[in-house]
């Protein structure tokens, strides 16, 4: 067990499939001068047995158990989540990943101009339909009555302190992120839609202390009582934030289920394809930060399915590049960023004679690092700082090596690749006043593991024929788009 007096914050991530906790305890406080040291990890975790708000707990508290927390261990809790997840009068839940709200996406957006969205939510509205006003749409023509609605970290928020409270980064879309408040005239807009604005949850910021855990909690969870919980934000923010993104260039990529690749700049992009909205940490200058990124809906499914149906770890990229692999399209779940085409399918190209089942692995793992390219061109190409990888994937040296290959720079991971829940204990200790702010907790809680470097002078010849080869894979979803929409409707 951790020292009484040594502060140490436990981070709370609900993801897709699972619970993860993992509790921090940096041995010295940067405000004592010092320079901290690696913080102490204690980790957990717990597969959900039903999607649902009573299957979400009941991970939590067998994640949190195992932990063996005892009474002043933990200064703090902060919390982590997915988000557009919807929980309707509190049992319906309609998943991030769940196809309906395409034809509302576009009519939000044939209904409200840019300016609209540019004024209310500081952002513009992407092409996404998990984002609040698509869903809430939906939500509005196909439940009633509508009595409230939520997101996963909102019941976590209940269950834990007794209050229901979220954060405006986990609304965005429908929420000013720079104001912290949902936009009055979108609440006006849903209201006309069937939705009262009290269906809502109050917003808060996310290193607000929202509550302790209540009596029930601790006997349910093993938290101690009265340990204070900080609001924290969605799974992305927290990431970011656990990544240490704190300044003009800094790169990012979060893989998983889904896969985020962005850069943080000093400007929103209005006329982006791809997402640009406001950053919750500023600069260490002291200037705005702006996210400007692209997500992937397929590639943690891409690479489960090449290791369960192909079995290939490590495949030789120079080897299989001389046999001539073929071309693999990722879109196994459809594809979001930057096509965003639901009905889109994996799709291998160029198969002969003389194709090889590692052939077929190495072209998996190179059509993950194409569509993050391609996410990558269709950003501008914009110039990055080292590439900090997190999550599973980034433990992949051959993963992480296209990507370094692509995209010309220096690749970093990290010694704690849970990130969201690393973010989320940050928030705690941003909140407490362990840390100052955002930039002093990276200091403290990110460090770097291992880097993946492009040497053009080496490596040039290399890179040319990965280019040469996205621009078949550029090519080939354009060629087969009738096709994906024919194929879904002859099954």
């Amino acid at each position: 067990m951790n020292n009484p007096k040594t502060p140490a914050f436990l981070g709370i991530d609900l993801g897709t499939s699972s619970v993860k906790l993992i509790l921090v305890a940096p041995k010295n406080s940067p405000s004592a001068g010092d320079t901290p040291s690696v913080p102490i990890i204690r980790k957990s975790g717990a597969s959900y047995e039903e999607i649902s708000p009573a299957g979400w707990y009941a991970a939590l508290c067998r994640a949190a158990r195992e932990l063996e927390l005892s009474a002043g261990e933990v200064t703090a809790v902060g919390l982590s989540s997915q988000v557009g997840t919807y929980i309707i009068n509190g049992t319906d839940v309609l998943s991030w990943n769940d196809p309906c709200g395409q034809n509302e996406c576009a009519e939000i957006k044939r209904r409200y101009p840019k300016d609209t969205f540019l004024r209310e939510i500081r952002m513009p509205h992407p092409d996404i339909a998990s984002y609040p006003l698509p869903r809430l749409l939906h939500i509005s023509e196909n439940f009633s009555p509508i009595r409230e609605i939520c997101m996963p970290k909102d019941i976590l928020c209940e269950h834990l302190t007794g209050q229901r409270v979220s954060d405006p980064y986990s609304w965005r879309g429908l929420s000013d992120t720079v104001s912290g408040r949902f936009s009055p005239y979108f609440l006006s807009e849903i209201t006309k839609w069937g939705i009262p604005s009290s269906a809502l949850p109050p917003l808060c910021s996310p290193v607000s202390c929202i509550g302790t855990i209540t009596e029930t909690a601790a006997g349910e969870t093993g938290i101690p009582a009265g340990t204070p919980v900080y609001l924290g934000m969605n799974d992305f923010f927290c990431s970011l934030v656990g990544m240490g993104m704190t300044e003009v260039g800094d790169a990012f990529d979060i893989t998983g289920t889904s896969e985020h690749l962005g850069v943080m700049e000093d400007i929103l992009h209005p006329d982006t394809a791809m997402v640009s909205s406001p950053y919750p940490c500023g600069g260490g200058s002291g200037t705005s930060l702006y996210v400007h990124y692209g997500v992937t809906a397929s590639s943690g499914a891409s690479q489960k399915f090449s290791l369960s149906e192909l079995g290939v770890r490590t495949p030789d990229i120079e080897g299989c590049l001389a046999r001539r692999a073929p071309i693999f399209l990722p879109y196994l779940n459809g594809e979001r960023a930057p096509i965003f085409d639901p009905d889109a399918r994996g799709t291998f190209f160029g198969i002969g004679t003389e194709t090889t089942r590692e052939d077929l692995a190495y072209a998996v793992l190179e059509g993950v690092a194409f569509s993050l390219y391609h996410i990558y061109t269709e950003m501008g190409s914009p110039a990055l700082n080292t590439l900090r990888v997190s999550g599973g994937a980034s433990r992949d040296p051959i993963l992480n090596r296209l990507k370094a290959l692509l995209l010309g720079t220096t690749l970093c991971t990290l010694s704690e690749n849970d990130t969201s829940a690393l973010g989320a204990a940050m928030c705690a200790a941003v909140g407490c006043g362990f840390s100052a702010g955002f930039s002093s907790a990276a200091e403290v809680f990110n460090r770097p593991l291992e880097t993946f470097s492009y040497h053009p002078d080496t490596d040039g010849e290399l890179r040319r024929k990965l280019l040469d080869r996205f621009a078949v894979y550029r090519g080939l979803y354009p060629a087969l788009k009738g096709a994906f929409g024919q194929w879904k409707t002859i099954l």
